[in-house]
C-alpha cells in the first residue's frame, strides 16, 4: 500500500517538486546566515570561526543552490507531462446562447455549401 501511495503522489502532482525547491531555498538561506555570522564573527571580533565551518558552509550553500537549480529543471519537465497528456484547459459544461450545442459546434470546413 505504501507503494501504490507513493505511485499516486509522485505520478499525478508536482506538488513534490515544489516542496523539494522550497528545501533548496532553505538549504541556501541557512548557509547564507551561517556565512553572515561567520563574517560577522571575523570582523567585528577577536574570535573567528575556524575553517571547517566554512567548509561545511560552502557545501551547504552549494547543495542548496544545485537542489534549487535542478527542481527548475524538473519543474520544467513536469509541465511538460502534463501538456503531453493533451488534456483539455477547460470542460464546457452547457452551451447558451447558440443555435446547436454541443460537439456538434466544432470548427469542421464547409463541404458543398453545408
Amino acid at each position: 500500500m505504501l507503494r501504490f501511495a507513493t505511485d499516486g503522489i509522485l505520478s499525478f502532482s508536482t506538488k513534490p517538486l515544489q516542496i523539494s525547491i522550497g528545501f533548496g531555498m532553505l538549504c541556501a538561506s541557512i548557509a547564507l546566515v551561517g556565512i553572515l555570522y561567520a563574517l560577522f564573527v571575523r570582523l567585528f571580533t577577536s574570535n573567528w570561526v575556524e575553517g571547517w565551518t566554512a567548509i561545511i558552509i560552502a557545501v551547504l550553500f552549494m547543495g542548496g543552490v544545485q537542489l534549487m537549480t535542478i527542481d527548475i529543471l524538473g519543474e520544467y519537465v513536469g509541465r511538460i507531462y502534463n501538456e503531453i497528456k493533451k488534456r483539455p484547459l477547460y470542460v464546457v459544461q452547457e452551451y447558451i446562447g447558440f443555435k446547436e450545442s454541443g460537439p456538434a459546434m466544432s470548427r469542421s470546413p464547409v463541404v458543398n455549401g453545408k
